[in-house]
């Protein structure tokens, strides 16, 4: 019932900073924040990097019939985040630069010795899967441009990264940890 409370409350068509809690706002400009108490801080984007499985491609040579599917893997440098969170239950906000809805995922990194491993993207027929441990989100607009993201439930001690999907001629995939 409260869900369904706050997700009627009007859209505000405001460019000023959002009052978080008491006395803290949300930063100026674009971008992906987190609030897990005072003050809320803007993530910085994570250079990933993306590798072709080598054992989807010998398979698809062995196997006469396209039934194999090409297994993109998207990871990042190094076996933790930079920026480390205390609080089992943050909230994230993203404010955009265009009128685009943000296609926002929240995801566990699987942690191998130097890299995390954020998702996989798999395709056959041309048909692209995305293959990642995604936590359950709520979302809504709070504002011309500015979306709050929060957890349905507490997050586990671990390894995390926001991605976002970008739809446009060519897939593109943002990722902050």
């Amino acid at each position: 019932h409260t869900q369904d409370e706050e997700a009627n409350v009007p859209v505000l068509d405001v460019d000023a900073s959002l009052e978080l809690a008491p006395g803290i706002f949300l930063p100026d400009g674009a971008g992906i924040f987190v609030f897990a108490g005072p003050p809320a801080v803007r993530l910085a984007e994570a250079e990933t990097k993306s590798n072709i499985s080598k054992g989807n491609v010998i398979k698809q040579v062995l196997v006469p019939v396209p039934l194999v599917p090409s297994r993109e893997v998207i990871s990042i440098r190094g076996a933790h985040a930079r920026f480390r969170l205390n609080a089992a239950l943050p909230e994230f906000y993203i404010r955009t630069k265009d009128p685009r809805e943000p296609n926002l995922n929240l995801v566990r990194a699987k942690v191998h010795s130097d890299y995390r491993v954020i998702e996989n993207l798999d395709e056959l027929f041309k048909q692209k899967q995305t293959v990642a441990a995604t936590i359950d989100l709520l979302r809504w607009q709070v504002a011309q441009g500015v979306y709050r993201y929060s957890l349905m439930k507490p997050l586990p001690p671990g390894e995390y990264a926001m991605v976002e999907h970008v739809d446009s001629v060519d897939q593109s995939l943002y990722v902050w940890d």
